[in-house]
């Protein structure tokens, strides 16, 4: 029987997001003001990172089990990944604290603020090196849990895996094709076609 491929990887991929998501935590950062001068002090890059890590840590070893609460921390961690960023936009540590937050965001299955920090993290950093799976999310986003579904929005994400990554190999693009000849299929439907075809 003839394997289902990459789409449907990058399918349960995104689903699994909210299980893998919880185990990912991250730093917040928070703006302090001096009273007597009522100036913003910028935080420092070192405070940031330690702060985060610390939170990670935290989490890691002690994870809530109250959906309540792992929701909080998973907001405070989303708004220190953002502090970092804001605060140092050219770090190399920026692009991926984005990618945390568009990740925690698909976790928090909040997918429309998700994509747009996704969105972010390619204009912002079109070398991070782990562009191609941030198109995947967005074409797959856009594919599963953007609804109604918004077939150009698909369109021109796995086109533009296949002009930005050309040298990737030729199953994997003739996944992609093949998404993209059935585009009217939702992603259930595309399964059922495919496994009524190997049947057959």
């Amino acid at each position: 029987m003839r394997e289902i491929g990459i789409i449907w990887i990058v399918y349960i991929m995104s689903a699994a997001t909210l299980t893998f998501v919880n185990a990912i935590v991250s730093p917040v950062t928070y703006r302090v003001l001096d009273s007597s001068k009522t100036a913003y002090i910028k935080p420092s890059k070192n405070d940031l990172i330690n702060g985060i890590k610390k939170m990670e840590d935290s989490l890691m070893t002690d994870l809530p089990k109250n959906p309540t609460e792992r929701n909080l921390a998973s907001y405070e961690l989303i708004d220190r990944y953002l502090q970092f960023f804001r605060n140092y936009p050219e770090d190399a540590y920026s692009p991926e604290c984005l990618d945390r937050v568009q990740m925690m965001y698909t976790g928090l299955n909040l997918p429309k603020r998700a994509i747009v920090y996704a969105d972010s993290l390619l204009q912002e950093y079109p070398n991070y090196n782990n562009r191609k799976l941030v198109l995947e999310n967005q074409a797959s986003t856009y594919d599963m849990f953007i609804l109604p579904r918004d077939t150009i929005k698909v369109r021109y994400y796995y086109e533009k895996i296949l002009k930005e990554f050309p040298n990737e190999n030729k199953l994997y693009k003739d996944e992609i094709a093949f998404r993209l000849k059935h585009l009217k299929l939702t992603i259930p439907e595309l399964i059922e076609m495919r496994t009524k075809t190997n049947i057959q």
